[in-house]
C-alpha cells in the first residue's frame, strides 16, 4: 500500500521505515514543525516509535536549526531581508526584542505559530553572544521536544 488510509497502517508503515521517519523528524524539528512533531509523539505512545530515541531526534534537529538561522542571522545581517520588507520588519522588531528579553524569548519562541521561523534569524541580528544563545538554545529545545513529544 503506497499511501495508507487508515491510521493504524499508517502506524505499520511507521513500524517498517523507522530510520526514515527519524530523519524526518529531525529535518521537520529543525523548520518548525509543531504538528507533525505531535504526531509523531503519537506514533511513540503506539510503540511505532521509540519515545527517548524521537525526543532525542527532535532535541537536537530544533536545536540545529535553531542554530542555523541564528548563524544566517549574525553573518548576512539584513542584506537579505532588503527583497522582503515585511519580514524584514518582523525581523528586526524580534531583533530589537531579544536585546531586551532574550532569555523569554529564546524559552517560548518555539510554541506559537509564526515566531520561530524568524526569531533565530532575529538573535544573530541582536547583541546576544554566541555562547549565552547556544546554552539557552539548548535547554529550550529540550524542554520543546519533551513538551511536544509528550503532548502527542
Amino acid at each position: 500500500m503506497l499511501f495508507p488510509t487508515d491510521l493504524a497502517s499508517f502506524l505499520e508503515l511507521i513500524r517498517q521505515h523507522g530510520d526514515a521517519a527519524y530523519s524526518l523528524m529531525f529535518a521537520y524539528a529543525g523548520a518548525h514543525s509543531l504538528l507533525l512533531t505531535l504526531f509523531a509523539g503519537y506514533a511513540a505512545q503506539s510503540g511505532a516509535l521509540g519515545f527517548v530515541t524521537l525526543v532525542a531526534v527532535c532535541w537536537f534537529g530544533s536545536f540545529t536549526g535553531d542554530v542555523i538561522r541564528f548563524w544566517i542571522g549574525r553573518r548576512f545581517g539584513t542584506r537579505w531581508l532588503g527583497s522582503l520588507p515585511r519580514l524584514e520588519r518582523a525581523v528586526l522588531t524580534a531583533a530589537e526584542l531579544a536585546n531586551r528579553q532574550y532569555v523569554w524569548m529564546i524559552l517560548v519562541h518555539r510554541y506559537p505559530h509564526g515566531i520561530r521561523g524568524v526569531a533565530g534569524f532575529a538573535y544573530g541580528m541582536s547583541r546576544l553572544p554566541w555562547s549565552t544563545f547556544l546554552i539557552l538554545n539548548f535547554v529550550a529545545a529540550g524542554l520543546w521536544s519533551c513538551a511536544i513529544v509528550s503532548a502527542g
